[in-house]
């Protein structure tokens, strides 16, 4: 995305604004991964019962790797040509990438047809990688680390059942929001 390739180049020039991380790689090295869109799903929707097809695209988002891996991502709001980008050093750069190679070797992903897209429900923590099937109503999600409690980290599931737990941990939520 050259919107991305853009934000890493200001940043470049903004040293103040680079995470340390960054710094100690060189920006311009950096390549990027093919672009995802972020879907984000709320506790709301869960709780009242609906699943992925509530997810909302909010988001373009790409890892930024160098020759050992990815070491951060980049994303940005709104369409893949406008919108502002940033760029985030955590946990979920690296468990993406570790996700994805644990989407690869599964079965169902080498025969099928699938989307990558990131799942963020960030009322409960959770990211995921979310492959949405293009050929089924099958779709796999694979929670990044670290995971929600009830979800183990890097273990694929089906959509239905994670969608169950999710809804369980959303009800709860909403539950002492409302009632402490």
């Amino acid at each position: 995305m050259e919107s991305i390739r853009s934000a890493l180049h200001h940043l470049q020039n903004r040293p103040a604004g680079v995470p340390g991380f960054l710094l100690r790689n060189a920006l311009s090295a950096l390549s990027t991964s093919v672009p995802h869109g972020v879907y984000d799903l709320s506790v709301d929707d869960l709780a009242a019962g609906r699943g992925l097809e509530a997810a909302r695209r909010t988001a373009w988002r790409c890892l930024l790797v160098d020759g050992g891996g990815a070491v951060a991502s980049a994303e940005q709001a709104g369409d893949a040509r406008s919108g502002d980008a940033s760029v985030t050093v955590g946990p979920f750069a690296e468990g993406m990438e570790k996700a994805i190679r644990v989407a690869e070797a599964l079965p169902e992903v080498v025969a099928g047809t699938f989307e990558l897209r990131f799942l963020r429900v960030s009322a409960l923590h959770l990211a995921a990688v979310w492959l949405k099937s293009e050929t089924s109503d099958v779709d796999v999600v694979i929670p990044l680390p670290p995971a929600p409690f009830g979800l183990e980290p890097l273990r694929p599931a089906n959509a239905a059942t994670l969608i169950s737990i999710l809804k369980q941990r959303a009800t709860e939520k909403l539950t002492h929001r409302f009632h402490p």
